[in-house]
């Protein structure tokens, strides 16, 4: 069953990309001769925009024109310019550039990468912190009752009492000592455990959470209708990034 629900998922992706596929092909035959497609891919890919011949063009990666020489300018937020000169003489002309992010966007980016690696280290001291509370827990009860079979060997040897002698309270101080030095080497490690997760805590809220000013670089200045290449009707939308 599952293996034929992936045959029709795959069968239906195939379809869909067959479809656009053709339809890109339709839409080419039906440009004019003297015309083709620029078609852009520009990362970042999700939020940029393209000025043609200084003409805001539509949210599109493809752009109908008569064929000849263009200036193009893609902008996207906290990014520069990109400005290139495109010739189209042919029915497709790809264009690929990866745009240049601004100064801030690369400050903002490093400070979002301090916030959560100091955010992470406090987190870890924390647990760490934690876990050497619930063992130094655990070992403190466990030196006790260790005390309390050093003190009834002790006991048991200096009365006389069958069973005890030197060996076995030997034995007793050794567990006693053992299980003391651990209890420090906890508490050691929870100390260093809770000043890492302070002072990257601190480091944190020193730095706060990186923020990202809108960028303005990209202004609308006005409106208006206008014709396009093939003499037909347009609105137009003047901006300048």
């Amino acid at each position: 069953m599952n293996n034929l629900i992936k045959q029709l998922v795959q069968l239906l992706i195939i379809a869909v990309v067959v479809l656009q596929a053709n339809q890109l092909q339709a839409q080419i035959r039906v440009l004019p001769p003297d015309s083709g497609y620029i078609f852009t891919f520009i990362n970042p890919s999700d939020d940029y925009r393209v000025k043609i011949n200084g003409e805001l063009q539509e949210e599109t990666n493809r752009f109908a024109l008569k064929r000849g020489t263009y200036h193009v300018s893609v902008w996207a937020p906290y990014h520069e310019v990109w400005d290139t000169t495109i010739t189209l003489d042919s029915k497709r002309v790809r264009v690929a550039h990866a745009l240049t992010p601004k100064k801030e966007l690369v400050e903002y980016r490093q400070n979002l990468d301090d916030f959560s690696r100091y955010k992470g280290r406090a987190i870890v001291g924390g647990v760490g912190t934690v876990l050497f509370g619930a063992a130094a827990i655990f070992n403190y009860n466990r030196v006790g009752d260790l005390n309390y079979d050093l003190m009834k060997a002790e006991n048991g040897l200096k009365f006389g009492f069958e069973g005890y002698n030197d060996e076995i309270v030997s034995d007793a101080e050794n567990k006693h000592k053992n299980a003391q030095t651990l209890q420090y080497v906890i508490y050691g490690g929870m100390a260093l455990s809770t000043g890492f997760a302070v002072y990257n805590y601190i480091k944190m809220k020193k730095l706060g959470l990186p923020k990202l000013n809108e960028d303005k670089a990209f202004l609308v200045e006005g409106f208006g209708v206008g014709v396009n290449q093939y003499n037909n009707p347009q609105f137009y939308t003047s901006i300048r990034f």
